[in-house]
């Protein structure tokens, strides 16, 4: 095995043998036995341990000393491996990782309902300098992060700057599974290479993987029973929530049979007189109908209630409640008893004072009332003032051109929603005065004279809003261009 084994407490076994101690004769203690280890094709030069257990019937026998301490695993004399492996020139390639790398294949096996294996192969088309970080990333349909890993390519044990030009190198991690991880095909497995100094990735390549094996738990506890499902974990990633955000809540469920049924979930949340303020309808697990869980499955799952971003600050009742879709039985609910706290947003409506007054509606959806402009070392920082004409039910972007008015070639340019996409047009109430402030760099810019036009699209059609005048004039390509210069010298 490999040291990474001892060294990381991961599993790095490459070949393994056992071979009956034979029984005592004679009066002699004990004998010989024989074991034939096959170094396999892929194990990369270094040094490798040869681990010795002892086995009976009920499980592994730890050596004792003749103090009666009991010891750890037992290795014998570390061993040089020798190997070379080289390409042929057929092998796929899946993405390039710098100008010396290419991933040529990557294999993932969930053995173990809370371990995923991963299998890589490089290929080395030039000498590499450096030693690169490796980072593996599993996500769900979602996108979100499950399990990851850090670390160097077979643990730092056989570094990037040892691999020679024409090389394989094959290469095995095991990342640790959440407990309750659903099986499913939408899964995906992220590859990253990165320079360790500034973390900054040379290369990365996400593959599709299907996970196959759910958690089986005999015992759990159950905050309450829906038909076949039980109810064992609920948790909300926060309890207390600014106005806007969503409620994002974590959930473990149980089969307490075998389902016949494709359950879903309503999540809502009730005010003190008990009306249901938002709800949502969900699947149990998405990737994972309920008809194909086994008894004493465990399936943890995720969701995300959107939140209206006026809702009433205070306190609301989170409900759970299950049902079948086709019939729309229902099965009970459940009530969080400690609440969720939504809190107030400090929102302006005064209009403050500007360098510059404008009064540019566009698409009736908000208005720019006017800017402020001004250089400071290298920089160029606006500040925006917009009102809502009323509530934005999208989430628009504002776009920032530093353009040559000569050629109309943009040399600068910021895309965004308001306050580095903080603070989105759909939280917006109506009336409401938002200011911004957005810095475009002048680095690097060649000497001459710019002006700076700025406008509002929506980011799914790609479509400008409209752009009229105080005037009701419409303005043209529905983009405001400022009447200031900014000289670069």
């Amino acid at each position: 095995l490999s040291p990474a084994e001892h060294l990381f407490h991961t599993s790095a076994g490459l070949a393994e043998d056992s071979d009956p101690i034979p029984p005592q004769r004679g009066g002699t203690e004990g004998g010989a036995t024989h074991h034939h280890l096959k170094v396999p094709e892929e194990a990369v030069r270094g040094l490798y341990l040869i681990s010795v257990k002892v086995r009976d019937e009920e499980g592994e026998i730890k050596p004792i000393t003749e103090r009666g301490e009991t010891l750890g695993t037992t290795y014998l004399r570390p061993l040089l491996v020798w190997s070379e492996r080289w390409a042929t020139g057929d092998e796929p390639s899946l993405a390039g990782f710098g100008p010396g790398i290419v991933l040529s294949e990557v294999g993932a096996e969930q053995k173990k309902p809370e371990e995923l294996e991963a299998r890589l192969t490089w290929r080395v088309v030039e000498p590499v300098a450096a030693n690169y970080g490796l980072a593996l990333r599993l996500r769900n349909g979602d996108g979100q992060v499950l399990a990851s890993l850090d670390t160097q390519p077979h643990y730092g044990l056989y570094p990037t700057s040892m691999w020679r030009e024409g090389e394989l190198i094959s290469d095995r991690y095991v990342l640790p599974l959440p407990e309750g991880t659903p099986p499913g095909e939408d899964y995906s497995l992220e590859v990253i290479l990165y320079e360790v100094a500034s973390l900054a990735p040379i290369g990365t390549a996400p593959v599709s993987v299907a996970l196959t094996e759910p958690t089986i738990r005999a015992t759990y506890p159950v905050l309450q029973e829906f038909d076949q499902l039980a109810l064992v974990e609920l948790s909300p990633v926060t309890a207390q929530i600014e106005q806007g955000r969503p409620l994002l809540v974590k959930i473990k469920w149980a089969a307490t049979g075998h389902p016949a049924r494709d359950y879903a979930c309503r999540l809502s949340l009730r005010d003190d007189s008990g009306t249901t303020v938002q709800s949502q309808t969900e699947p149990i697990a998405r990737s994972y109908a309920t008809s194909r869980w086994p008894t004493n499955a465990i399936v943890a799952s995720r969701y995300r209630l959107p939140l209206d971003p006026l809702l009433p600050a205070g306190r609301y009742d989170l409900v759970v409640a299950v049902f079948d879709p086709q019939t729309g039985e229902g099965f009970g609910e459940f009530v969080l008893p400690q609440g969720i706290i939504i809190e107030g947003r400090e929102r302006s409506y005064a209009i403050p004072p500007m360098q510059v007054k404008l009064d540019v509606s566009f698409g009736d959806q908000m208005r720019l009332l006017g800017y402020d402009l001004r250089r400071e070392e290298g920089e160029l920082r606006l500040g925006l003032h917009w009102q809502s004409v009323q509530k934005i039910d999208r989430d628009y972007k504002v776009f920032i051109h530093l353009f040559d008015p000569a050629t109309e070639e943009i040399v600068a340019q910021d895309d965004a929603m308001p306050r580095q996409n903080q603070y989105p047009t759909s939280w917006w109430a109506g009336g409401e005065v938002v200011s911004d402030v957005i810095t475009i760099s002048l680095g690097g810019l060649s000497p001459g004279r710019y002006r700076v036009a700025l406008g509002v699209y929506d980011p799914q059609s790609m479509d400008r809003l409209v752009a009229v005048g105080p005037d009701d004039t419409p303005i043209a390509d529905n983009r405001v261009v400022l009447d200031e210069e900014v000289e670069v010298p």
